[in-house]
């Protein structure tokens, strides 16, 4: 079972500093996975910057998938 976790925005928030400040990292993935929540629906309407006391509802950090490390190594000399 998921566990959902509720903040309100403090003044200058953005979805990003609030997914930083509760989780400590910031991918694409996360921020996603937040929009994407129907408990947010209209929240990216709002523009960058949240209006203070907006509630924002943050995923369960274990249903989130890592994101995938796209670089290739290739080797110089055989």
């Amino acid at each position: 079972m998921a566990v959902l976790t509720t903040v309100r925005a403090k003044q200058g928030d953005t979805i990003e500093s609030i997914i930083f400040d509760v989780f400590k990292r910031q991918d694409r993935g996360l921020i996603d996975a937040t929009l994407e929540l129907p408990e947010n629906k209209g929240l990216a309407a709002h523009g960058q910057v949240l209006p203070l006391g907006t509630v924002v509802t943050l995923p369960d950090l274990s249903a989130i998938k890592e994101p995938v490390n796209q670089t290739r190594r290739i080797r110089l000399r055989d």
